[in-house]
């Protein structure tokens, strides 16, 4: 099999890999990763916040609901015990009624208590949406740096990327499309010798007699070791 148009490709596409290496590693694409994590950080702590403060909000309503209810229960005990006579039904009432109390002072405790932590939970939302809001803007700052550098690297690599389109035509589709594939898996350079008719040029891994089958018929294989197009050089 000819491969003198894919291994023209790929010398091609090394040059390519570099421009898109260099995009990466620039400070504006860096400082973009840093500050869509920092971003994304924020925002994740935002929706624990307002998670806890729902949490802490239905908590509230239902201590208040109790407390209602001890208030009522302990307003018609009030009223029953001026209609009792009996002494002994009395001292019932009246220590129902201090246990009432005592509840209702707990219970004013806990709701105290829950506000702290709404307040507290507030606070803490308003500090991380002001990061939010930051980082938002520092985004939108990098982002348009960042595009000028990729301009420039996209205008860099036009000629480049249009040559590889022209290629393309010339190649087997179906290797073409396991080129891709294993580019796109980050394994350079994708196409690989066949070394001393049993080794991956890749990786140096002793091929199996299938695979050494394959090469012999097809031409090529994939190494499953590392993944790379071995080929058998004519």
């Amino acid at each position: 099999m000819e491969f003198s148009k894919l291994l023209e490709y790929q010398e091609i596409d090394r040059d390519v890999i570099k421009l898109e290496n260099k995009l990466r590693s620039s400070e504006e694409a860096k400082k973009l990763q840093s500050y869509m994590d920092q971003y994304k950080k924020t925002q994740d702590n935002l929706i624990r916040i307002n998670n806890g403060a729902q949490t802490g909000t239905d908590k509230i309503d239902k201590l208040n609901d109790k407390f209602n209810s001890l208030v009522s229960e302990l307003e018609e005990l009030d009223g029953a015990v001026e209609e009792v006579d009996e002494l002994k039904e009395t001292e019932f009432y009246e220590k129902r009624i201090n246990e009432l109390s005592e509840m209702l002072d707990a219970l004013e405790r806990d709701i105290a208590a829950a506000a702290r932590e709404l307040d507290v939970l507030s606070t803490q939302g308003n500090s991380e949406l002001i990061l939010l809001q930051k980082y938002q803007a520092a985004i939108k700052k990098v982002s348009d740096d960042y595009a000028r550098v990729k301009a420039d690297i996209q205008k860099e690599a036009g000629g480049k990327l249009a040559k590889l389109k022209t290629l393309e035509k010339d190649i087997d589709a179906d290797i073409m499309a396991m080129y891709k594939r294993v580019r796109g898996n980050k394994k350079t350079p994708v196409l690989v010798p066949f070394r001393d008719n049993v080794l991956c040029g890749g990786c140096g891994m002793e091929m199996s007699v299938n695979e050494v089958g394959k090469i012999n018929s097809a031409g090529l294989c994939e190494c499953p070791n590392c993944g790379r197009i071995v080929y058998k050089a004519d």
